[in-house]
């Protein structure tokens, strides 16, 4: 007999279910893992169905224990509206100056708790059960009139043992750890060419940014990593200095208009080689060779993705080649943190906003270039400060999730402008939106 102590609900709406237990939201039956925070918003949209909350309701019940801004309600929001309008339906509502409503045909569904939902179909646990009326079996006796023969007692025992057996094997056999922390180490040139080299890193730069704003997993940044560029690797060496679960490493080759690279995800701990791939591409091409290593890197680390971390990870901030060819040279000659070197990224970041102006990243590039600058005593701050400035809002206006940018403005409003609310606020939402982001955390304590 069901009671409503065996049940669960689930809320149907349109073509979707939201399954509050499994966390999961289905479209036409197939999973969309949504993140955490995402997943809360939509539950508490759904759960008040028709009724209008305001923004502070919605904020106090989504990050009890947390100060957030009003925005990051309102990306969540905008992620959830995106994953709804691409099925062309518009269910979240905005009320002006007040907050959000959804409104749908929700329907509360009753579900055994022994059924799940998978790909359009419906899959129940199975019992196995005996019945005493059954015409292969004769009538079960009284207990105490009941006698077993030898055979019998042998066939149960055997089964019994057989059982045990395969428990004790189970037992004894290690589902490997799951990977919490990775280090993507510097891509190593077969050649001396520069080209090969600054496209190493530069790739090496790209994955750290993406697949560190996935959250489930921490990636040490890329400061952590550039040490080990210019040595010999030996990487489960560094993967142990760094703490880390795992390392990828790998090598790249530019020749004749064609990059080879070869990849490897290794286990720190005992050198376990977990996945490897080898990619070849036009040099033209290399936007597509750029987004298969992340893809197959988050899917080698058995990340679940929903619409919004495969947009993430897919997402480009250019399509023009030239202007990322130079972008990556800037953030070479960046990282190496000298005089002469910071002057050269900005030549480079300036090349690549020419070749694209709408390109978000290169203003963040030469925005932390210009600060770096001055704090090193390469410009006077009075010069290179607002100009820096000037990147970031820029950066920004382009991309205002970009938490880069963020973070470089804040930045400029810490050290030049001693503008220590509106710097606490950029580091807060740079963190918001990439908890990954080392740079943003390093530069909110000094703040």
């Amino acid at each position: 007999m069901e009671t409503a102590e065996n049940k669960r609900f689930v809320y149907e709406f349109g073509k979707f279910v939201l399954d509050p237990q499994e966390k999961t939201l289905f479209a036409d039956g197939k999973a969309i893992h949504l993140p955490a925070k995402e997943f809360e918003t939509l539950l508490l949209l759904v759960e008040n169905n028709g009724k209008a909350l305001s923004k502070d309701e919605m904020m106090q019940a989504i990050w009890e224990d947390a100060f957030v801004e009003e925005t990051n309600l309102a990306k969540q929001i905008s992620r959830l509206r995106k994953l709804f309008n691409a099925s062309g339906e518009e269910f979240i509502e905005t009320l002006p100056k007040h907050g959000y409503r959804f409104s749908a045909d929700v329907n509360h569904i009753a579900q055994p708790f022994g059924e799940t939902i998978l790909e359009k179909r419906t899959v129940k646990r199975l019992t196995v059960k005996l019945e005493e009326n059954s015409e292969a079996l004769p009538p079960l006796l009284p207990a105490a009139k009941r006698k077993f023969p030898l055979p019998a007692i042998f066939g149960v025992a055997s089964i019994l043992l057989a059982v045990v057996s395969v428990i004790w094997f189970w037992s004894g056999t290690k589902t490997p750890a799951k990977i919490n922390s990775i280090a993507v180490l510097p891509l190593r040139p077969l050649t001396e060419a520069e080209n090969s080299k600054t496209l190493g890193l530069g790739l090496t730069d790209t994955l750290i940014m993406k697949i560190g704003g996935l959250r489930q997993i921490t990636v040490r940044p890329i400061s952590a990593v550039t040490p080990f560029a210019d040595a010999p690797q030996d990487a489960l060496e560094i993967g142990k200095k760094l703490n880390v679960d795992a390392v990828l490493e790998g090598t790249i080759q530019q020749s004749e208009g064609r990059v080879r690279l070869n990849a490897r995800l290794l286990r720190v701990e005992n050198g376990e080689q977990i996945w490897a791939e080898q990619f070849e591409s036009e040099a033209a091409q290399i936007f597509d060779l750029q987004d298969r290593l992340t893809a197959q890197t988050a899917q080698a680390l058995k990340l679940k993705l929903g619409a919004s971390e495969t947009e993430q990870i897919t997402k480009r901030f250019t399509n023009n080649t030239e202007a990322l060819d130079a972008y990556l040279k800037g953030r070479y000659f960046s990282n190496r943190r000298t005089v002469g070197d910071l002057k050269t990224a900005i030549g480079y970041f300036n090349e690549a906003i020419v070749k694209d102006p709408n390109y978000a990243l290169a203003y963040v590039g030469l925005a932390d270039a210009y600060s770096l600058l001055a704090d090193y005593d390469g410009a006077l701050p009075a010069d290179a400060y607002p100009k820096a400035k000037e990147a970031a809002t820029k950066a920004l206006e382009l991309d205002d999730e970009l938490a880069e940018a963020h973070t470089s403005l804040a930045y400029v409003k810490m050290f030049y402008y001693h503008d220590w609310q509106g710097a606490q606020d950029g580091y807060r939402q740079a963190i918001a939106l990439n908890p990954n982001y080392a740079t943003a955390r390093h530069w909110y304590t000094l703040l």
